[in-house]
């Protein structure tokens, strides 16, 4: 009895350590509205509402391979980076969700005291792209006119105040609340 005990206990570690390692890569469709832009890109957006500018630049850009845990062979991809605005900073995160089944794309504030994507609803894509909170929607455009300027493959996301526009391969083109309408005139993208 004791030796079949001994042998079980071998076979799983042999079986355990011989597990594949499994990746979870973002779809490359998502990722190319949020996640391409690396440290240094940078977007110049007029406010026309107060006629003011506004510029946004990436830094700490970090694209990560992470593990649900130290022992797990189960990897997910992660890019985080810093986007700094009118002298405020926002964390970007882009990465699956812990169980794998969809993409997510999120800010959080670092400095509390921003206005900048205060009520941002995350934009998460399984199948389709969709949001996750109260008040919340999100569209998808073939295109969308900025001052007759057309951009192609648009996401338009909104909450109850806010709504913003993503092209793909560019990132925000436009962000309205209810006080204020900026409109991208200037980019630079750092792939």
């Amino acid at each position: 009895m004791k030796n079949i005990i001994i042998l079980l206990l071998i076979t799983i570690i042999i079986n355990s350590s011989c597990r594949k390692e499994v990746y979870y890569e973002i779809d490359p469709e998502f990722k190319s509205y949020f996640g391409i832009f690396k440290d240094g890109s940078w977007w110049v957006l007029k406010d026309t509402s107060a006629n003011s500018v506004d510029s946004m630049y990436i830094t700490d850009y970090k694209h990560k391979r992470e593990s649900v845990s130290k022992r797990s062979k189960i990897f997910y991809e992660l890019i985080e980076y810093k986007l700094h605005s009118n002298g405020k900073i926002s964390w970007a995160f882009l990465g699956k969700n812990f169980d794998k089944t969809h993409d997510g794309f999120g800010y959080t504030n670092i400095d509390l005291n921003t206005d900048y994507f205060r009520n941002f609803p995350e934009i998460s894509k399984e199948t389709n792209f969709y949001t996750t909170g109260e008040n919340t929607g999100l569209l998808i455009l073939p295109f969308y006119n900025i001052n007759s300027y057309p951009f192609n493959d648009v996401i338009k996301v909104w909450n109850q105040t806010d709504t913003f526009y993503f092209a793909k391969n560019i990132g925000l083109i436009q962000y309205k609340t209810s006080s204020n309408n900026y409109i991208l005139t200037n980019y630079g993208i750092n792939l």
